[in-house]
Formats: C-alpha cells, structure tokens, sequence
C-alpha cells in the first residue's frame, strides 16, 4: 500500500462525464492525469477532482479512494468508473472481482502482428528493478491478455487488447514480453520480461 496523503479536494478540474447517473458516473480518464494522489502528485488527480464535482457522494471506507475500484496509469486515456454509493461501489469491485466486466484497450505497437492470440505470462515485480513489473519476476500472479490486430502498417499493428486479469502495467509487459512494444511508451523501450 501506499502512503497515506493529504487529499486536497477543492480542484475544479473539467471531468469528461460519459455516463451518470445517482449510483455511478464514467469519465474518460485523459492520459497524462494520475488517478490517485501520491507523493509527487498530491494535485491534479482524478480524484482531486471527483472529490470536488461530487461532494454528496457516501463513499464508504477510505475517502482518497473516491469510489475509484479500479486504475489506469497515468499515461493511459480510457474509461473510469466511479461509484457514487456503498452499493454501487460493492457491486462494480464485485464485477472486477469475478471478472464479469469486459475491458478492452487500443494499443499501437512496434512490429508486425499478423494474428490474433494471447498471452499467458504472469507478471509481478521485476528482480532486479522493483520500480518495473516484468514476466521475469521470482513472484509473480497469472496474467491474460488477449489481442487482435485491426490495422497494420509499416512496421506498426494497431491492436484491440483485452485483458482477462488487472496486473500492474499488465498490458505493455505483455506486450514487450511479445516483442511487440507500445509506440511512445518510454516503458516498453526494455524489454519487460527479460531481467
């Protein structure tokens, strides 16, 4: 776990609202903003700023989780759900949980991708690098990823990734452990599963 700190809330930050109503709302996450506050980034965060749009919501238990149950990395745009409500909140960590809730992720890769397939590496903290996760880790959890390429191009595939786990940095260690890594992603620059 991380650190507990100090949450700021009073952020006006424009949230991009796809879906809301009295239990949950879904905002699309822009890349560059982190999720959850921490040291180095106690502003600017998604929650910061859901903390603010939603004063009302009965988030139970901890405050600076937000109703968040689940994360994408900073450098990530996608969908996020909030839950508004105890209940709503024990239902979306319930789906999460028994890997009820599809998601899927578009990711530009570096190489030539000419089927569909998957992945089945677990993944935990790098051996030597405990900043980096890695496929070479001495514990490590089951990790899935399936993809399908949509579009090639000279030397980049267009995937369509669906994940049936959540491990940290799931997707670009796969897909480097693949020899595939994510275009611009300083991260996948290593080779993820090579230690």
């Amino acid at each position: 776990l991380e650190p507990a700190v100090e949450i700021q809330p009073l952020q006006e930050i424009h949230l991009d609202v796809l879906y809301r109503d009295e239990h949950v709302v879904a905002i699309n996450k822009p890349a560059g903003m982190v999720v959850h506050p921490a040291v180095g980034n106690r502003r600017g965060t998604l929650v910061n700023a859901i903390l603010h749009a939603f004063p009302r919501a009965e988030w139970p238990g901890a405050r600076e989780r937000a109703g968040i149950v689940h994360r994408l990395d900073r450098d990530t745009s996608g969908v996020i759900l909030v839950a508004l409500s105890a209940v709503a909140l024990e239902g979306i960590a319930k789906q999460f949980r028994e890997r009820t809730i599809d998601k899927e992720y578009l990711a530009l890769v570096r190489g030539k991708v000419s089927a569909a397939g998957a992945i089945d590496a677990p993944i935990g903290r790098h051996p030597r690098d405990r900043k980096r996760m890695s496929t070479a880790a001495r514990k490590a959890r089951t990790a899935v990823s399936h993809y399908e390429p949509l579009e090639r191009f000279a030397e980049m595939t267009l995937l369509l990734v669906r994940p049936r786990t959540g491990r940290t940095h799931q997707i670009r260690v796969h897909l480097a452990t693949a020899g595939w890594p994510i275009v611009a992603d300083p991260a996948s620059g290593l080779r993820a599963g090579s230690p």
